[in-house]
């Protein structure tokens, strides 16, 4: 059996224009009659507590949006000066502290704390790659030494020779 979406996930599901101009119709009217509204202009079916909980994300929705779009023109900003020797991850680094720094400047804690979130996210991505080459790395290295040791053609002191190859070790 499928749940129904949330009333309040419905509206932030609505097309940038459909929210933005839903935004502006809870600034001008009470809920009560944007309920009504909101079923007829947009045909969702909601609740007062769900416009309630749109108005409040919509605004830092919107600053998050904001923000990634600076850090964006940053990155591309970063990448066309080749003297910085600036990898993707270091440019996309750059601009995260960029866009922090701005929200403690404008004491967004908001924004600060959902920046905060995203960079996060995006580290434990990073150590998830890591992670993942260095097995990948490990399990090249175990199948190359499995078929050193399998191959009748070397010789123990060969095959010995090849596993510290393998291994890096002298």
């Amino acid at each position: 059996m499928s749940r129904k979406p949330r009333t309040d996930s419905k509206l932030k599901t609505l097309p940038p224009q459909a929210q933005a101009q839903l935004f502006e119709m809870l600034r001008a009217m009470p809920y009560r009659k944007a309920v009504e509204l909101v079923h007829e202009h947009f045909g969702v079916a909601t609740s007062i507590g769900a416009l309630s909980e749109f108005f409040s994300w919509y605004p830092l929705s919107r600053q998050l949006e904001q923000s990634a779009e600076f850090a964006e023109k940053i990155e591309e900003a970063l990448k066309t000066n080749p003297a910085l020797q600036l990898d993707a991850s270091k440019i996309s680094a750059v601009a995260q502290v960029a866009f922090e720094a701005h929200a403690l400047e404008t004491q967004n804690s908001d924004l600060y704390i959902e920046l905060a979130k995203l960079r996060i996210k995006r580290e434990e991505g990073e150590r998830e790659e890591r992670r993942i080459k260095i097995l990948e790395a490990k399990a090249a290295k175990a199948d190359e030494a499995a078929k050193v040791e399998s191959d009748e053609t070397l010789t123990e002191e060969e095959k010995a020779k090849r596993m510290r190859q393998i291994f890096r070790m002298g």
